[in-house]
C-alpha cells in the first residue's frame, strides 16, 4: 500500500522504489476486490479514484549528493468482472525537480511524466488471486549539465510489467493482505542535441507487501503496511553510482468512510534499511463506489 508510479533519469533505479507494485490505492482496493461476490452483471462494483502524492528522495552519501522532489496526481477506475475477476485502469501526471552531482558535474533538471497503467486479476480461490499489470510513462524535461550551461531538452519513456499474487485474510475486525510481485522496468531517454547519446536502463525487482486494516472508531479505519523490496538485477543510466539494492518501506495511514460510497485516505511512507537514499512520501486519496 502507498507505493507510487514514478519516473526515470539519472540514478534511475532509485525511482523504481515508488514504482513497485502496488501503487498508492491498490492496497486499499484489494481489501474490497479480493473476495468472491455474486455477479449481477458481467461488469459491476465500479470504483473511481483520485489521488495526490508528494515524495522526496535524497542521497545519504556525501560523495554523490542528490535531491528529488516529486509530485504525482492520479485518476483511476476499478471494476469487478463476474464473480472472481477484477481490473483497473490508472492515469498519472507527475513532475519532479532534480539536483545531483555526477563525475564532478552539477546537474539540475525538471522532468514531467504522463503515465497509463492497466491491471487485471482473477481469484483462483476465495481470497487468493493472481494477476498482472502493464504501464507506460512518457517523459519530457529540461536538464542543465553544469552551472551556467544552456538547458538541454530530453524525452523518453518507461515500460513497466509486473506479475503478482495476493492473499486476503479476514480475521474478526482485521483485514490483512499479503502481496508478492515481480516487476520488470525498461527505460530510455534522449537529448535534443544528441549529447549524451540515447541512454537506456532496466531493472528486475521483487516486492512483498503485508497490509492490515482495522476499525478505530465509527467510520474511521487505521491502515498499516510493510513492503520489502529487492532489486534482482539492473542497469542504471549513470555508471559507478551507489544505489540501494534492498530496503523496507513502512506505511501508516487513516481511511475515513464518509458514507457507503465515498472514502478518503491519508497515508505516509518512509524507507528503512536503506544505505544510499532516503525517501518519504504522503498520499491523499478519494474513492467513490457506484
Amino acid at each position: 500500500m502507498a507505493l507510487a508510479l514514478f519516473g526515470s533519469s539519472a540514478a534511475w533505479a532509485q525511482l523504481l522504489k515508488p514504482n513497485s507494485y502496488p501503487p498508492p490505492k491498490d492496497g486499499l482496493i484489494l481489501f474490497d476486490m479480493l473476495r468472491p461476490v455474486e455477479a449481477p452483471t458481467l461488469l459491476h462494483s465500479w470504483r473511481a479514484n483520485l489521488g495526490y502524492q508528494y515524495g522526496g528522495l535524497e542521497s545519504k552519501l556525501a560523495g554523490q549528493p542528490e535531491r528529488r522532489d516529486i509530485n504525482t496526481e492520479t485518476v483511476g477506475l476499478n471494476v469487478r468482472a463476474g464473480e472472481r475477476g477484477f481490473g483497473g485502469l490508472d492515469l498519472s501526471l507527475s513532475d519532479q525537480t532534480l539536483q545531483l552531482q555526477a563525475q564532478g558535474i552539477v546537474t539540475s533538471a525538471d522532468v514531467n511524466e504522463v503515465g497509463i497503467r492497466a491491471t487485471g486479476g482473477y481469484m483462483l480461490l476465495p481470497f487468493l488471486a493472481v494477476g498482472g499489470s502493464v504501464g507506460r510513462n512518457k517523459l519530457d524535461g529540461t536538464y542543465r549539465f553544469g552551472s551556467g550551461a544552456p538547458l538541454d531538452q530530453a524525452s523518453g519513456a518507461i515500460m513497466s510489467y509486473s506479475a503478482f499474487t495476493a492473499l486476503l485474510l479476514p480475521i474478526d475486525q482485521w483485514k490483512i493482505s499479503l502481496t508478492g510481485a515481480y516487476v520488470y522496468d525498461e527505460a530510455y531517454q534522449s537529448f535534443a542535441d544528441g549529447t549524451p547519446t540515447q541512454q537506456k536502463a532496466w531493472a528486475r525487482n521483487a516486492t512483498v507487501v503485508a497490509s492490515a486494516l482495522h476499525p478505530i472508531v465509527g467510520r474511521l479505519d487505521g491502515v498499516v503496511s510493510l513492503a520489502w523490496n529487492s532489486i534482482i538485477d539492473q542497469r542504471t543510466f549513470l555508471a559507478n553510482r551507489n544505489v540501494d539494492e534492498d530496503w523496507l518501506r513502512p506505511s501508516l495511514g487513516l481511511v475515513y468512510r464518509v458514507n457507503d460510497q465515498t472514502a478518503v485516505s491519508l497515508v505516509a511512507s518512509t524507507y528503512l534499511m536503506n544505505d544510499a537514499y532516503n525517501y518519504e512520501s504522503v498520499s491523499l486519496g478519494v474513492s467513490y463506489k457506484f
